[in-house]
C-alpha cells in the first residue's frame, strides 16, 4: 500500500482562487496603465497638431502684415482711384476679415512676369464638410488690382488652415487698441497704416468626429495671440500721442 504523503498534494480550491483574483488584479492594473499611456499620447499628439496648426497661422499671417503697405496720393483720391488698400473688418461670425495690399508675394514659377506686389484677404468661413465648425481661407491677387477693380471683389480664396473658430485683428491707434477695425479708404485711418496689430486666433482643440453629434461633445476652445509690427507704417503718424491719456496738472 502506497502512503501519500502530505507534500504531494495538490492546490486547494481556495488557493487557486486567491491566484486567480491576483492574476485578475494585476492583469487590470496592467491594462489601466496601458490605456491611460495611450490616452495621454494621444492627447498630446492632439494638442502638438492643435499647436502647430496655430503656429502656421501665426507665422503667414506675421510675414504678410510685415509687408503690408499703403501709398497715400491724393491724386488717385481725386479720382477715385486707389491701388493700394489696408482694412479690417468686424464681421458677426468668424471674427474679423483683413484686406490689405503687401509687398511679399511669392513667385511660384522662377520665368514668371508676377511682381512681389500683391493683394491678399484672410477670412474664416464655415466649413462644407462639418457645418458646426470653420476654417481660415487665404485668398491672393498676385499683382495690384486696377484702379476699376475697387476691391470690391475677394481674389479666389483656399483653404489656408483648417478648424479655425475665429480670428480677430485689433490695430493700434496710439494709446489704446482700436475695437472697430481699420479702413484706409475712409475717416481717420484714410491712407494709413496702423504701427500694429494685435491677432488673435481661437481654435477647436480636436479635430472633428465625422457622424457624431456635435452637441455631445465637449469641444474644447484653443486660443493664441500675437503682436505684428507694421515696418512701412513709419511713414505715418499714429492717430494719437501715447500721452493723451494722461491729464497734465
Amino acid at each position: 500500500m502506497r502512503l501519500i504523503k502530505k507534500n504531494d498534494q495538490g492546490f486547494s480550491l481556495l488557493e487557486v482562487v486567491i491566484t486567480l483574483a491576483i492574476l485578475v488584479t494585476i492583469i487590470f492594473s496592467v491594462s489601466a496603465l496601458m490605456r491611460n499611456t495611450f490616452d495621454i499620447k494621444t492627447s498630446l499628439s492632439q494638442k502638438n497638431r492643435t499647436t502647430q496648426r496655430l503656429n502656421i497661422v501665426m507665422q503667414r499671417l506675421n510675414d504678410d502684415i510685415n509687408h503690408a503697405f499703403v501709398i497715400s496720393s491724393r491724386e488717385e483720391r481725386a479720382q477715385g482711384n486707389r491701388r493700394t488698400i489696408f482694412i479690417s473688418k468686424k464681421l458677426s461670425k468668424g471674427g474679423d476679415k483683413l484686406q490689405m495690399t503687401y509687398m511679399g508675394h511669392q513667385v511660384k514659377n522662377a520665368h514668371s512676369k508676377e511682381s512681389d506686389l500683391s493683394y491678399v484677404v484672410y477670412e474664416v468661413k464655415a466649413s462644407e464638410k462639418f457645418p458646426h465648425r470653420s476654417n481660415l481661407y487665404r485668398g491672393e491677387l498676385p499683382r495690384i488690382p486696377s484702379s476699376t477693380y475697387r476691391f470690391k471683389e475677394d481674389p479666389p480664396m483656399e483653404i489656408f488652415v483648417k478648424n479655425i473658430q475665429s480670428i480677430t485683428f485689433e490695430a493700434w491707434k496710439g494709446d489704446d487698441w482700436s475695437k472697430d477695425g481699420w479702413d484706409s479708404s475712409k475717416g481717420d485711418t484714410a491712407d494709413k497704416l496702423p504701427h500694429m496689430l494685435r491677432i488673435t486666433v481661437s481654435a477647436w482643440a480636436d479635430d472633428p468626429i465625422e457622424g457624431v453629434d456635435p452637441d455631445e461633445l465637449d469641444e474644447a476652445i484653443v486660443k493664441y495671440s500675437t503682436i505684428a509690427h507694421l515696418p512701412y507704417s513709419l511713414d505715418f503718424k499714429e492717430l494719437k500721442s501715447r500721452n493723451a491719456s494722461f491729464k497734465m496738472f
